[in-house]
């Protein structure tokens, strides 16, 4: 084992140990993305780049790196080259060549449209948010409006002596002269969670497999887990399962004692819900281990540290300089790699245990779009939400179909998506303002969440954009230019529909209040009737009296049904889709708004459609009303609910009568549904028999839902209709039916069974009385 020496050059730490072979030199700064802000992120991989930018290169022996807490300049070449090389990319940092500046944005705008993502770095702006290690996670947005000036000032206050180690395979030439500015070490960034609560997951955010998030105690058992964690990954996704062809495990340390650990795993997007389903047996058991498994752990890594695989010679000798210069930037005491080793022989099933039991209570889970979460992650990631601001209040230009209001004030904006819930981004809380060319602003805040204000989509959006405007600094600003027309978003209704909703809402009010008057004038008369003795049961004044109270109750029934009909175009469909964010490609942004991961796109049978609800056959009296109605009748709310719902699985409980279990992922539940009996023989069904479901959601909570563990809480009951007695594309229905794995189709058995030994009553799953629950659902929730 090499001599590992630790000196000063010039100001600069160096360590370093004598290697055979060309000499090797970097040096590295204590600065990385972790250090930015969100308008000026990506401004320390242009100095780099910059810093290398007119070193000519012919052999490939110079390179660069940047990554969340570090920027490294490396060379390889004799020792006369390596002080030569040093000596210029010093010189370069503290006057950087601005000649450069734009072919080098352009290198990186290319290096950034081709980069396929960093799900770990991803995981971290969900976790941290748009700050500090959260930055590691999103575009490098301060690229464009990166001025030399700017550039100069930022890398002379961190590319600085005392914030700089430098590690060489060799002595130190005396001749060397490192020409750094004065400064200081760079303290490294708070970790400073935003989450509410762990484990968590996030959906839809991960489209190439499973991707999990921990933190973990920097220590030889931490070290092990990744050991351990990479064998059972490979062994039952890969080798076992084949749902998986390169899992792996990502270690990086965030700062002297706390590491970020990764597992992930690619798969086919056919396979995601058994792959997820696989991946949740591995993480629920990560911390069930007996001492075998840990010394077979323990054994190969100590194989690869310092056994018959281990680096030797040169190899060795750069290694050890650079875990120690890493570790001297982290602030942690430097260890020997033979010091690391013998931490790693100590390692026992306790230690262990607690290291795997910190992952897990700690877990963030990616999810590719469609799957479901079950008994682990239960929570979807969200921060703690802000208040409501005090402002001006703008509704939508969809209102009254749509009944988002956006609210603009002095403290932040708001965005009330229902009377439940809301989305608020405030001034002292924002970590950027992206602008586009077509007026619109996203205001994105430092836990994440972001409101994206079009002006086309609000009354009086001019103003309000104005009024962001006035309010976020210019520092905060970030200008990112044109959109793609289809990220542009544009009103869901024309001028004649609104006109038509507005009518109906006020003639709604109008007869409700209408209602109430006379509901309260014939109470009145009733009572000093009863009391004066003139009303008796057989009088006229009686009959009167009561024409005049029933006149009264429909008057309140239809004038709530118009009011509630007027809010929702469908009165039932995606109440909160409309008007909701653009799909803006700059930086993290969280959809706060509800989509169906898995549509069937489908359109509904009229003759089906007759066989489950007579009444609505074609040419009869009913079907007649039923078209008179409009987007509110049952054929127009069946077309939105089959092509918009979410599919999950559904299974037949009994035949006679024929009750259905409809599951919902939402809220880990299952609803009986009770359909006509003649079904079960013309669809051939059996007990057990699977069918899908297709699901739309309402906010109010539903009583005869018994709530599963991997529930999600944003939704309190779902509209369940089953596809096959009201769809003939029987290809769609079985193409997503064989999505589903064998392992949810058991669940989904067991829990029907558990609801139909409960004695739960089913609900009367025919459109007619579905939709009519639906409707007054929805009238109850009542307006904002």
């Amino acid at each position: 084992m090499a001599q590992v020496n630790w000196t000063e050059l010039d100001g600069v730490t160096t360590v370093w140990a004598e290697a055979e072979g060309p000499v090797y030199a970097e040096i590295i700064f204590r600065t990385g993305r972790a250090d930015e802000t969100l308008p000026t992120s990506g401004v320390t991989h242009l100095i780099e780049h910059l810093a290398l930018s007119s070193i000519d290169d012919p052999n490939r022996c110079h390179n660069g790196f940047v990554d969340t807490t570090m920027t490294g300049f490396s060379t390889t070449g004799t020792l006369d080259e390596v002080t030569a090389l040093l000596e210029r990319l010093c010189r370069n940092l503290t006057s950087l060549p601005g000649e450069f500046l734009e072919r080098e944005k352009w290198v990186l705008a290319a290096e950034q449209a081709s980069d396929d993502g960093n799900p770990c770095g991803s995981l971290l702006c969900e976790r941290f948010g748009t700050v500090g290690f959260g930055l590691a996670g999103t575009s490098q947005l301060g690229l464009s409006a990166a001025s030399i000036e700017h550039l100069g000032e930022y890398a002379r206050r961190v590319f600085v002596k005392q914030n700089a180690i430098l590690l060489l395979s060799a002595a130190p030439p005396k001749a060397l002269r490192l020409e750094l500015p004065e400064g200081e070490k760079q303290p490294l960034p708070a970790l400073k969670p935003v989450l509410a609560e762990h484990p968590c997951h996030c959906r839809e955010m991960s489209e190439s497999g499973v991707v999990t998030s921990s933190l973990v105690t920097r220590s030889s058992a931490a070290t092990v887990l990744c050991q351990v964690a990479e064998t059972r990954l490979i062994a039952r996704l890969r080798s076992e399962r084949a749902v998986s062809y390169s899992p792996s495990v990502h270690y990086e340390p965030l700062n002297r004692d706390v590491a970020h650990f990764c597992m992930l795993a690619d798969g086919a997007p056919s396979r995601w819900q058994e792959l997820a389903n696989s991946f949740e047996e591995i993480l629920a058991s990560l911390d069930a281990i007996d001492e075998a498994e840990v010394e077979i752990a323990k054994a190969a890594v100590l194989k690869e540290m310092v056994g018959t695989l281990a680096p030797v010679g040169r190899d060795s000798i750069l290694i050890e300089l650079e875990v120690a210069a890493r570790d001297w930037l982290l602030g942690r005491r430097p260890e020997s790699i033979h010091s690391i080793a013998e931490g790693i022989r100590q390692v026992g099933v306790s230690e262990f245990e607690n290291a795997a039991r910190e992952a897990k209570n700690s877990v963030i889970v990616a999810l590719p779009s469609g799957v479901v979460p079950r008994t682990w992650a239960l929570k979807l990631a969200a921060p703690p939400a802000a208040p409501v601001v005090q402002g001006t209040e703008r509704r939508s230009v969809d209102a009254p179909f749509a009944r988002e209001r956006l609210v603009s004030g002095e403290e932040g904006v708001s965005v009330l998506l229902t009377r439940q819930a809301h989305l608020t981004v405030r001034y002292d809380d924002l970590s950027g303002l992206l602008t586009f060319d077509d007026g619109a602003v996203v205001l994105l805040g430092r836990d994440g969440a972001q409101i994206v204000v079009e002006p086309q989509m609000w009354r009086g959006g001019g103003q309000a954009v104005q009024e962001i405007r006035s309010r976020v600094p210019e520092a905060l600003v970030i200008e990112c230019g044109e959109r793609p027309l289809e990220q542009v978003r544009a009103p869901e209704t024309n001028a004649f529909q609104r006109l038509v909703g507005r009518w109906r809402a006020g003639l709604g009010y109008i007869l409700t209040f209408a209602g109430g008057l006379a509901a309260a004038g014939a109470l009145i008369a009733g009572a000093g009737g009863l009391v004066s003795g003139r009303i008796t049961l057989a009088s006229e004044q009686t009959f009167f009296v009561t024409v005049a109270a029933v006149g009264a109750v429909l008057a309140l029934r239809t004038g709530k049904g118009m009011i509630a009909t007027s809010r929702n175009a469908s009165g039932l469909l995606d109440e909160d889709k409309i008007g909701g964010t653009a799909d803006v490609p700059y930086g993290p942004i969280r959809d706060t708004y509800v989509q169906c991961s898995d549509p069937l796109g489908a359109k509904p049978s009229v003759a089906r459609l007759a066989i489950v609800q007579p009444e609505l056959a074609a040419g009869s009296l009913g079907a007649r009303i039923d078209r008179l109605r409009g987007r509110g009748s049952v054929l127009f709310r069946l077309s939105e609910h089959l092509d918009l719902g979410d599919t999950r699985e559904a299974i037949v409980v009994t035949t006679d009568p024929l009750v259905v279990a409809a599951y919902s992922d939402d809220h880990d539940a299952v609803a009986l549904l009770r359909y006509p009996d003649h079904l079960a023989a013309e669809h051939d069904l059996e007990v057990s028999s699977r069918l899908l479901t297709v699901n739309t959601f309402l906010r109010p909570r539903a009583s005869d839902l018994v709530f599963g563990p991997a529930a999600t809480d944003s939704w309190g009951d779902f509209v369940p209709l089953i596809a096959e007695f009201f769809c003939e594309d029987t290809d769609k229905i079985a193409r997503r039916k064989r999505e589903i794995s064998e392992s949810d189709w058991d669940r989904v058995s067991r829990m029907a069974a558990a609801a139909q030994a409960s004695g739960a009553v089913p609900r009367d799953g025919r459109p007619i009385p579905t939709f009519r629950r639906a409707a007054s659902a929805l009238k109850n929730e009542g307006p904002f």
